[in-house]
């Protein structure tokens, strides 16, 4: 408080700092894939290692496990640029081949 305000007996407001779960912007799960990963970054701090295939140096992410985008640290997981390449397309392949037999299964191939 400076000395002009204590001079003139003016005390300041008093400023409510919420944050988290109490502030009036939170969205919970709602929110957008950057805001979840700079929340996520800010819970757990950056990723060191790749717990995929054991690197300590290079570039890390912080990955999805479910891919479901959920406000639950317990549903990343810290790998290498590399690895993380290969888990999204190894699950989008995965996707396609399960989308491709519904389709050929609909259509009496199968």
């Amino acid at each position: 408080m400076s000395f002009v305000l204590k001079e003139k007996g003016i005390k300041p407001t008093v400023r409510f700092v919420a944050n988290g779960e109490n502030h009036p912007s939170w969205k919970g799960n709602g929110a957008s894939y950057s805001a979840l990963h700079h929340w996520l970054k800010r819970i757990l701090g950056t990723p060191k290692f790749c717990i995929i295939c054991g690197k300590t140096k290079g570039r890390f992410e912080w990955a999805n496990i479910s891919h479901n985008y959920k406000r639950d640290i317990d549903d990343y997981m810290s790998i290498c640029y590399s690895c993380h390449d290969m888990y999204d397309n190894a699950r989008a392949k995965m996707w396609a081949t399960i989308r491709s037999r519904k389709y050929e299964q609909d259509i009496g191939i199968i």
